[in-house]
């Protein structure tokens, strides 16, 4: 197969006007790899050089060979990419956008996955992935860049969005996953931005499943209807990283869940994870997981969770910030055995629940005091609790402006078990996502509003209208079908001038009977009329149940130039006739990442 002959003389006049913004792949490039070019206005007859490019991704997938590389142009590709042709050790063969091009494959909702690779020694860099959904049909997850039955893979700089999820032959449906990774070993996910994975309440940014030696690091993740990040191995033997990443105002930020063998470590470090409309973190039916140097801030509900069932053995959690979240921690200790927790810095609001170890009223702790006194007591509990733990105010340098490094009179600095700051460490939360271009000092700002309620058509006396803006767990506003025809709220915007809406979030009841079913949305863009805005076709203003196969999640994109200075929510229908809403979520502005709009 003939390589393209003039690359590096082309690469190295970009490489010189542009150096400084090139990744190491497209430095690599001026250096005469061996590539080809895929282009839309190619033709896959043509030798795929710079003059005659091919056309199709999957062409150029079928002649690469390892060490190989192919640079996709600018512009739209609509057919799906299978790889099962692998490359070898220092000769991957990778796929890649063309320096400071943005191709980007999108199936138009045609399809579940739009690269799905079954082969080893592949790399996937700079591509968006958009619009995909599966197919209806039987129970499973589909990830929009999917990699199965594979090793020593590599997913970096890609933006992944708009994926979502659909429904099946049973109730369950089949989730929507940004990057979905099976049976697979030696797999590395670094520097994606990975949003909008919506449309069914198990959808998930990043998901392992039966994995071994698995890094996903410094990858941003937020908007998606479960967890931003999921990492399974099962039964796989092997140590695991879940570090550097920042996680948003998805339902739950990262989860380790069912990691059963016991001569390994799965590590959660140097993540943020901030915002989440439940927990933080959670650790879910595992052996010996370390969370260490975390940052938890705002989360809805706790900062850090152990799930109560069936199991964890031998956790190690230390060195975390858990700030302003309701609670900490949620902790039911007789499942847990053999875990260590020292050395966290707790952030709190006067009178807030801080922690939990069973269901019991004597078992809540309302301090670091409660804490270290009540798991001394406990029999379960091999040693007592935060011997060596902080609380008070961390003193990040700029909460509200989205930097969460610590000031120099900090109280969490130099507090660590290793002599550091407690914490996500500032030198390694950095270069997040694509663009990498976030960090600990440096988190997103997704555009969340400040909202508040001007009217409701109804409340109950325990769920007023003002309950769906109050951000607390637990509250919500409720409304009574038999009796209220309208069932709308109207909530304010901040500001003077219209803002263009890019998300709304609606949470669910923690009753499954009390769940919204179907909601219109109207808005006000200062003119006083009403404007219903029109619900997506493939993603219906449609709230999640199991029954009947709806899978619809709590989060929406709202169709551009949506401008509002007011937002009316209308619950159409309920799957009972006492209808709850806890929280209602808006965005403005433009979303982070390349695709952001």
């Amino acid at each position: 197969m003939k390589s393209v002959g003039s690359i590096s003389v082309v690469f190295l006049g970009f490489a010189f006007l542009n150096t400084a913004a090139l990744g190491a792949g497209e430095r690599a490039m001026s250096s005469g790899t061996q590539a080809y070019i895929v282009a839309v206005d190619g033709n896959d007859e043509n030798p795929g050089t710079q003059e005659q490019p091919w056309r199709t991704i999957q062409h150029a997938v079928d002649r690469l060979q390892p060490g190989e590389t192919a640079y996709i142009r600018e512009g739209l590709y609509q057919d799906p990419v299978v790889i099962e042709k692998s490359g070898a050790p220092d000769r991957y063969i990778t796929l890649e956008n063309y320096p400071g091009e943005h191709p980007v494959i999108d199936p138009a909702f045609k399809f579940g996955s739009a690269i799905r690779v079954s082969a080893d020694y592949i790399r996937i860099r700079g591509l968006e992935i958009r619009n995909c959904k599966p197919q209806p049909g039987r129970r499973g997850d589909s990830g929009a860049l999917t990699i199965f039955s594979s090793h020593h893979c590599v997913a970096e700089r890609n933006t992944i969005h708009h994926i979502i999820g659909a429904q099946g032959e049973t109730g369950y449906g089949r989730p929507s996953t940004g990057i979905y990774i099976a049976d697979s070993d030696d797999i590395t996910i670094q520097n994606n931005t990975v949003y909008d994975i919506v449309g069914h309440s198990e959808s998930k940014g990043i998901l392992t499943d039966t994995v071994s030696n698995v890094a996903i690091r410094r990858n941003l993740v937020y908007f998606c209807d479960k967890e931003g990040i999921r990492l399974v191995t099962y039964e796989r033997d092997s140590n695991n990283f879940v570090e550097g990443n920042i996680t948003l105002s998805n339902n739950m930020g990262i989860a380790v869940n069912m990691c059963f063998v016991q001569n390994h470590t799965d590590t959660v470090r140097n993540n943020f994870t901030g915002w989440n409309c439940s927990h933080g973190m959670q650790i879910k039916h595992t052996i010996n997981t370390l969370v260490t140097h975390n940052t938890a801030y705002g989360n809805q509900y706790a900062g850090l969770r152990f799930n109560d069932r069936p199991f964890n053995y031998y956790a190690v959690v230390k060195n975390n910030i858990l700030s302003n979240n309701l609670p900490a921690w949620s902790i039911v200790d007789r499942e847990n055995f053999n875990e260590t927790v020292d050395y966290d810095f707790y952030q709190y609001r006067p009178g807030n629940l801080l922690a939990w170890f069973n269901w019991s009223e004597a078992d809540k702790c309302y301090s670091l005091a409660d804490i270290q006194k009540k798991t001394a007591a406990t029999a379960t509990i091999g040693t007592t609790y935060e011997v060596h733990g902080k609380e008070g105010d961390p003193l990040f340098v700029n909460p509200e402006g989205y930097d969460f490094r610590l000031r120099g009179g900090s109280p969490a600095r130099g507090a660590a078990d290793d002599g550091k700051e407690m914490g996500a460490l500032e030198g390694e939360l950095t270069l997040v996502g694509a663009e990498m271009a976030y960090g600990l000092a440096k988190i997103p700002d997704l555009g969340e509003l400040k909202l508040r309620v001007e009217s409701s058509s109804s409340e109950s006396e325990k769920g007023r209208a003002a309950n769906a803006v109050d951000q607390t767990y637990g509250t919500y506003w409720e409304v009574d079908a038999t009796k209220d025809t309208r069932r709308d709220i109207i909530l304010g915007l901040p500001g003077e001038r219209p803002h263009e809406l890019t998300f709304i979030t609606l949470t669910k009841a923690e009753s499954r009977d009390n769940y919204y079913r179907q909601f219109r949305l109207y808005v006000d863009d200062g003119s006083g009329q009403w404007k219903l805005v029109p619900e997506p076709p493939e993603h219906p203003f449609v709230g999640y149940t199991s029954q009947e196969g709806i899978n619809n999640g709590e989060t929406w994109a709202l169709p551009a130039g949506t401008m509002a200075r007011r937002v009316k929510i209308e619950l159409v229908s309920g799957y009972g006739n006492i209808i709850q809403l806890p929280e209602v979520r808006v965005y403005a502005g433009k979303t982070p990442g390349p695709a952001g709009r």
